[in-house]
């Protein structure tokens, strides 16, 4: 017996400002996806749409819209960073979410990064970074689902008891753990 066969896309029938509008009740963890262009330069956006997918292997999802400079470019076997901010990193993510007006070098010049493999930025000071490498892109209308194998882990130290940046209803705002 064969498993019935999946539409290939959403059946019509809501707006997307419908659609959008319902989406703003879904809080969402801040994150920075951040890579190396094709000039070695770095390019970054702010993603909400990122969650674990498995742990044996460790892997992640982010959606990502192809037309960003990150969608554009971003390739199987591409490395690239996931780093989730905390609270007191609201500036670099209206600069990395396109609220700012900044250009990618501008993005970049606001926040502490490095590059431990010598080319992937990762934020210095994110509550936790994970260091991917693109291991499937699956197309769905604009945006591209990218599944990264997870290579690295780097925690900030105290990362635990910091509040964890998010956002929810077009506002960003913390969540603190308890503990």
């Amino acid at each position: 017996m064969s498993a019935p066969a999946l539409p290939r896309a959403p059946a019509a029938g809501i707006s997307s400002e419908a659609f959008r509008a319902g989406m703003r009740h879904l809080a969402g963890a801040v994150t920075v996806l951040a890579a190396s262009g094709a000039d070695g330069a770095p390019i970054g956006l702010a993603a909400t749409a990122v969650c674990s997918l498995s742990a044996e292997p460790a892997a992640l999802l982010a959606c990502v819209n192809r037309d960003t400079s990150l969608g554009r470019v971003i390739a199987p076997g591409m490395a690239f960073s996931v780093n989730v901010l905390g609270a007191g990193h609201e500036r670099l993510a209206r600069a990395f979410g396109g609220m700012l007006g900044l250009d990618q070098e501008a993005r970049f010049a606001l926040g502490a990064w490095s590059r431990p493999d010598g080319q992937t930025p990762v934020l210095n000071d994110a509550l936790v970074s994970f260091s991917c490498r693109v291991f499937q892109l699956i197309e769905h209308a604009s945006h591209l689902i990218v599944i990264g194998a997870v290579e690295r882990v780097t925690p900030a130290e105290g990362a635990a008891l910091q509040p964890s940046l998010v956002y929810h209803h077009g506002n960003f705002g913390s969540l603190h753990a308890t503990v």
